[in-house]
């Protein structure tokens, strides 16, 4: 037997696609009010953001603890899902160094929604 892992497509050695503009936008504005919320909850424009607003005024300042565990916590699966990337580039074939550089950094800010599509393109079936 040869092992039960399916091949992994290889992929043009320059291979990228982003995640969206939404998606990008969204997440540096959560990575951005998290770590607001962390280290400057006095800078957090709690009143431009609704009634979820209240709520995080209220976690950052009565329990900041929880607030920095959920934000450190939201870095590393992000720095995981970053190293993914690069293992998945290395796998599939995309060898030069600028786009794996982009595939890092794009998922270390993106998170899944950049990571997905590294996923779907390199889990098709290599053609035999």
């Amino acid at each position: 037997m040869n092992g039960s892992r399916t091949p992994l497509r290889h992929l043009p050695a320059n291979y990228f696609r982003g995640p969206g503009l939404l998606w990008g936008v969204a997440s540096v504005l959560i990575l951005t009010i998290g770590h607001l919320g962390c280290y400057y909850p006095d800078l957090v424009p709690y009143g431009r953001m609704g009634p979820a607003g209240r709520l995080y005024q209220y976690v950052a300042l009565s329990n900041p603890m929880i607030l920095q565990a959920l934000y450190h916590g939201l870095l590393a699966v992000h720095l995981i899902e970053g190293l993914v990337a690069l293992k998945l580039c290395v796998d599939c074939g995309i060898t030069d160094g600028a786009t794996r550089a982009k595939w890092f950094a794009q998922t270390l800010v993106c998170g899944i929604t950049s990571l997905r599509h590294l996923i779907a393109a390199s889990s098709r079936k290599a053609a035999a």
